[in-house]
């Protein structure tokens, strides 16, 4: 049974005074997950027949003597009426914070059945409470598909919370494996480094192109070569881009001076890099372009990298100069079948119009991104673009559709 007219009218008018949303209730800020009390506290007996679910719910949020009984009411009306049982879910929530009982957070994830926005937002609480952050992330998600209110501002504030914890885990995460890795490379261990590379692709993508290869460049012993080569051959697999082997493959074809222009070449980019680090864009940009001509004349693809650095290092002093590159990397890129690398494009170019003052078209590359990281199963960048995805929704002003893709 759907809930009756009356039931929702019957809250009309009251302020939020919980975290959690019941149907029917104003909403108002609260901070921390505390609520200002705005209803004054009833003088009803706990033990008045309660016989309709905003009775139970008036009840609940007027009188913190009577929670149980208004739940025990809530929990019959339940049996047969949808929007009962998303206030269940509320109020379990909020019982659960009050008291701290994690049973009531099951039970509340329980209750917070359907896809009613209602019922999304006490079920995003819920699983965020219980630690299962990704689901949590998903139910946001679906929430903010739904609701145009402004429920919709707690929502983009959990999201923001939960992909910068992911990002801070990531980064600690890697930290932790960084070691690791360089000892199961080091052994040759494939296994190990698939394990260790699976949940921080993005992080062992940066090491091979920024520490790796530069390492092996610097001193081209044998072993070295081996360990950048499963790497890539681990990355590859991972990311579903064969840009990696087929770099390591350019390579392996080198003899003679293209053998030691692709040395030069990585260790050139690195000094690329670090200017870039330290903002010396023009030195920069100087050493991209030496690099992508010399990558370019021993055949290795780590010509786009070098050339999607150079157009990083160009924005700010030739910012059309530095969309033409980034263009003409997305075409090529799109038919060697980069998948990954294409993603990162569109990350880049983002920030190009961004700077530009073009937060719209930033935003639509930045959709582009994600949707292109998705498949590819990478966290990392997912939630990195999202965080950014965020702030321009709110740039542009559109704040109804902040944090769908975060």
């Amino acid at each position: 049974m759907a809930c009756r007219k009356e039931d929702t009218d019957g809250v009309k008018g009251w302020r939020r005074t919980t975290e959690s949303r019941f149907a029917g209730v104003t909403w108002q800020p609260c901070k921390n997950g505390h609520c200002a009390n705005t209803v004054a506290t009833t003088n009803r007996s706990c033990n008045s027949l309660l016989a309709t679910r905003a009775a139970a719910v008036k009840l609940f949020l007027s009188s913190d003597s009577c929670i149980d009984h208004a739940i025990a009411a809530l929990e019959n009306f339940a049996a047969a009426d949808t929007a009962a049982r998303s206030d269940l879910a509320a109020a379990y929530y909020a019982r659960a914070q009050r008291d701290q009982q994690p049973l009531d957070l099951l039970r509340s994830l329980d209750a917070a059945e359907g896809n009613a926005a209602p019922a999304l937002f006490n079920r995003a609480l819920a699983q965020e409470a219980l630690g299962l952050s990704e689901d949590a992330i998903a139910s946001w998600q679906q929430f903010l598909k739904l609701d145009r209110t402004e429920w919709t501002t707690d929502a983009r504030e959990h999201l923001a919370q939960l992909h910068a914890i992911a990002a801070q885990d990531a980064t600690a995460q890697w930290n932790d494996a960084k070691e690791k890795l360089r000892d199961a490379l080091r052994r040759q261990d494939r296994a190990a480094v698939a394990a260790l590379i699976a949940d921080l692709p993005f992080s062992a993508q940066k090491y091979f192109e920024e520490i790796a290869l530069p390492q092996w460049a610097a001193d081209p012993a044998p072993e070295h070569f081996d360990e950048v080569r499963l790497l890539a051959t681990e990355l590859s697999q991972r990311l579903k881009d064969p840009f990696d082997v087929e770099s390591i493959q350019a390579i392996e074809r080198a003899s003679g001076r293209n053998g030691i222009t692709l040395r030069e070449a990585h260790l050139r980019l690195a000094d690329a890099r670090r200017n870039t680090h330290v903002y010396k864009t023009r030195t920069a940009a100087e050493a991209y372009a030496q690099a992508a001509a010399m990558f370019a004349s021993a055949g290795s693809p780590f010509r786009l990298l070098a050339d999607l650095g150079n157009a990083n290092s160009l924005r700010f002093d030739h910012p059309d100069t530095a969309l033409a590159i980034v263009n003409e990397l997305e075409a090529t890129v799109r038919k060697r079948n980069y998948p990954h690398l294409l993603a990162r494009i569109h990350g880049n170019r983002s920030n190009l119009l961004f700077y530009e003052g073009h937060p719209i078209e930033a935003l639509s590359d930045l959709e582009s991104a994600l949707a292109e990281y998705e498949p590819l199963g990478d966290q990392e960048s997912i939630d990195n673009n999202a965080l950014a995805a965020i702030g321009l929704h709110r740039t542009a002003g559109q704040l109804d559709v902040a944090w769908r893709e975060a």
